[in-house]
């Protein structure tokens, strides 16, 4: 897709850093599966942000709304601090690939438009507690924790995609699962022998799984285990797997103590957004807006 405004081309980094932003912002209530239904809208509601941004700027300039030496300053020595230091901070910087002067220059065009979106969304009202309640319970099925299981995990990778080594790399695997069957821990077995990053790393620990987190033969043999059970072999795209049950979750909806502010924060910024939209709309009756989309 490609946008103008008054001829100047909007980057499609700016869209999909919308993009990101949203898909943010609504997977801390939505599930993944919503998302994922919603993204045509996503990405046309990021195409629109996108553009909004570009206009306020364009105001911003217009207004000569300014941000002054000092504000830049005492945000850069913020970032310094966080970053554990001014050398921690420039190293940083050079890892991004960005210039100081680069980043004084995106500061300032930040603060120019947070001054302006505040005083576009100065009428902006609070959500109240009856708002947020009223909306929680009119969307049950927006706050719901899938169903999830604790499991432990070795992976085993052929060295190529041949019969031969196939087979030799799940004979391997039904070697190490008769030690475990046996009284070998996991976990050990796990740290020498797995091929993923997390026996190394946590003796194969994969933590709390959701269904659709690992490729779909796993998701469906753990879905199938009992509480510390041990899986047969499972194969995937990956290789040949073991993974055993420690615990499991049922599905269950969220409470509104678990989502209230997060309701809140939702609501929030699309009150705010609708008000920055009205703004955006008077703004793009000023100026020439080519989509080769349209």
């Amino acid at each position: 897709m490609t946008v103008q405004i008054n001829g100047i081309a909007l980057p499609q980094e700016a869209i999909q850093f919308e993009l990101g932003r949203l898909i943010k912002l609504y997977s801390e209530y939505l599930p993944e599966d919503r998302i994922a239904a919603e993204m045509d809208s996503l990405r046309a509601k990021a195409k629109d942000q996108a553009v909004g941004t570009l206009l306020l700027r364009m105001e911003a300039d217009r207004l000569d709304i300014t941000v002054s030496d000092t504000e830049i300053d005492a945000k850069i020595n913020e970032m310094i601090e966080s970053s554990g230091g001014k050398e921690a901070f420039l190293g940083l910087l050079e890892r991004q690939g960005l210039a100081l002067d680069e980043l004084r220059e995106s500061i300032l065009q930040g603060g120019r438009l947070d001054q302006l979106v505040a005083r576009v969304s100065a009428d902006y009202t609070e959500p109240n507690e009856a708002t947020v309640r009223e909306y929680y319970d009119s969307h049950p099925d927006d706050f719901v924790h899938p169903a999830s299981a604790l499991v432990q995990h070795i992976l085993i990778r052929p060295d190529s995609e041949t019969d031969e080594d196939r087979a030799v790399a799940r004979s391997r695997l039904m070697h190490i699962r008769a030690q475990i069957s046996e009284g070998a821990d996991f976990g050990d077995m796990a740290t020498a022998h797995s091929h993923c990053p997390s026996g190394q790393a946590s003796a194969g620990n994969l933590g709390w799984l959701a269904p659709g987190m690992m490729a779909e033969a796993f998701d469906e043999a753990v879905a199938s285990l009992e509480k510390a059970e041990l899986s047969e072999i499972i194969e995937s795209p990956l290789g040949f797997h073991l993974a055993y049950k420690h615990d499991e979750n049922a599905r269950r909806s969220a409470t509104y103590e678990e989502t209230g502010d997060k309701i809140r924060d939702l609501l929030r910024h699309d009150a705010k957004g609708r008000l920055i939209a009205e703004h955006v709309e008077e703004l793009k009756e000023k100026v020439q807006i080519v989509d080769d989309e349209d």
